[in-house]
């Protein structure tokens, strides 16, 4: 992409651009601590409900307890396409009424990821 300078548009205001999530939780599973704390304080200075997990087998665990999920949240599993699991998507997609799958990483290898950040 390219930026022409000088750029002239004003910054985005976190909280405004939160406001359009406010039902919205993402369920990071990502083993990188850098990246999981710079992702992590984007959601937050947005007010994005957000969780983070290690590993998929860590996800299953936590969202098969009573109480974790809120049915009327739409879930984002935003996961490092190297951690994917077909079994822990699923589940979060038979355990909520909207989900989302969206992967991030060098390639895009998880073909029925709904969007892919190249990172």
């Amino acid at each position: 992409f390219t930026v022409d300078l000088p750029f002239n548009e004003p910054p985005t205001d976190p909280a405004k651009l939160g406001e359009g999530l406010q039902n919205v939780v993402i369920v990071l599973i990502c083993n990188d601590n850098a990246v999981a704390a710079q992702v992590g304080k984007s959601f937050k200075e947005c007010g994005v409900e957000h969780v983070r997990f290690t590993s998929s087998d860590e996800m299953d665990s936590k969202i098969s307890c009573e109480g974790f999920l809120q049915m009327e949240k739409t879930y984002v599993y935003l996961g490092q396409e190297d951690l994917y699991s077909d079994f822990a998507y699923d589940l979060l997609s038979q355990l909520t009424t909207h989900c989302v799958l969206l992967t991030f990483g060098p390639h895009f290898q998880v073909n029925n990821s709904q969007g892919h950040y190249r990172s």
